[in-house]
């Protein structure tokens, strides 16, 4: 137990490290792995999806979902966010552009009468794992919803991960890969040359790089060291002051380690939770994004291919691209979360639930951690209400309510 809290805390993943298996990197063209990610597209979203009629698909107007709803017709979309952001302005520009039955559920409308509390022991009660993803409770509540509406529901998940989508996870990694040479800089400059759907000029910013090597040091090749976790928010101070110690980390060339990752950290976050909460609703969730010959494939790709020159998913978008409508190609990226908004909204009701779990040492955390260093983070929490430590904060209380459901 104590290693799987440790590897939570640490990564916001419970997964231990498993076993390493190498991928042999694909020896194809561009155009080839092109062409060929192109026909294993057409074929897993035309294998996976049997039933499009009766499946309603998550519609957020981004490239990934939008490339599986341009192979049908008649179809039912769902999307539920703010009004405010793009993700609402898209998604219903690319309803009316394929002509989807669009249903449309405001953050508000979604999570208004929700009462966190419960929930979140609900939750815990679901997963298998440790689990604290910020957007969780917004997940939950997605699927419950959707739930009134289907049995089924598809959706694009799986991409960002494979194809190096998180940019504050990936860049300084792959800016230590070029350092390296683990990364070829010049094969991903003949790559960018020869793009036809992007338009937006793709280029490695020299001075990013010596910023990143003079602040974090590239001593060891130690691409997890370099990584951002999103999911976490603990300093290695705070790790070391909870009572968790350094994780000895397996050691990869940037390859093999972007692979691993997916496997490791993509297995938690993908497969893990959203087919635990779908189970749990009685609720198919389809992604032909995971299914096993296009990961198998799209793992074989070089890094170069995936991430070309710090422009993400650049195969995609020169393979895909002519699917979907060029507003889609360009529109900003933007990830499906609750928004700070809403747990602004609520913060009395989680510093209430905050303090009924965790301002105490008789917690079931304290059987791992440290209690002065979870009541200084509490503390820091109450008088200090941001985004990074509700993060620490929700992370500890995920973790209390998980131990107390086993």
């Amino acid at each position: 137990m104590r290693d799987i809290i440790n590897s939570y805390i640490t990564y916001g993943c419970s997964k231990e490290f498993p076993p390493i298996k190498k991928i042999q990197k694909s020896k194809l063209s561009f155009n080839e792995a092109k062409e060929e990610l192109l026909k294993i597209t057409n074929t897993v979203i035309e294998d996976t999806i049997s039933n499009p009629s009766n499946t309603i698909f998550q519609c957020s107007g981004g490239f990934d979902s939008s490339i599986i709803i341009s192979k049908f017709n008649n179809i039912s979309t769902f999307s539920t966010c703010k009004s405010s952001t793009d993700d609402y302005k898209y998604s219903k520009m690319t309803s009316n552009f394929f002509k989807t039955n669009h249903q449309y559920v405001s953050e508000e409308e979604l999570i208004k009468n929700i009462d966190i509390e419960s929930s979140l022991i609900e939750m815990n009660k679901i997963h298998s794992m440790p689990r604290s993803y910020i957007n969780d409770l917004g997940l939950y509540s997605f699927v419950k919803r959707i739930k009134e509406q289907t049995n089924i529901i598809a959706g694009g998940e799986g991409v960002e991960l494979m194809y190096l989508g998180y940019s504050n996870m990936y860049m300084n990694p792959l800016y230590s890969a070029i350092w390296f040479k683990e990364y070829d800089l010049e094969k991903a400059n003949i790559y960018a040359s020869n793009k036809k759907i992007l338009h937006s000029k793709i280029s490695i910013d020299p001075v990013k790089l010596l910023k990143v090597r003079k602040e974090r040091g590239f001593e060891e090749k130690n691409y997890f060291g370099l990584a951002d976790w999103w999911a976490t928010s603990f300093t290695d101070r705070e790790i070391n002051n909870l009572g968790m110690s350094t994780l000895s980390q397996p050691e990869f060339k940037f390859f093999d380690y972007i692979n691993y990752l997916f496997k490791w950290y993509g297995e938690e976050l993908y497969f893990d939770r959203r087919l635990e909460y779908a189970n749990h609703f009685n609720l198919k969730w389809i992604a032909p994004f995971l299914d096993k010959r296009f990961i198998d494939f799209s793992l074989s790709l070089p890094i170069e291919m995936r991430n070309c020159c710090g422009q993400i998913k650049y195969i995609m978008y020169e393979s895909l691209g002519h699917m979907i409508p060029r507003f889609i190609i360009d529109r900003p990226k933007e990830g499906l979360v609750l928004s700070f908004d809403f747990y602004l909204s609520r913060k009395d009701e989680i510093l209430k639930i905050t303090n009924k779990y965790l301002n105490t040492p008789n917690s079931e955390i304290c059987n791992y951690l440290e209690f002065s260093e979870i009541f200084k983070i509490i503390n820091k929490f109450k008088t200090q209400f941001d985004f990074d430590y509700l993060r620490k904060v929700w992370m500890l209380l995920n973790l209390e309510l998980w131990l107390l459901t086993r």
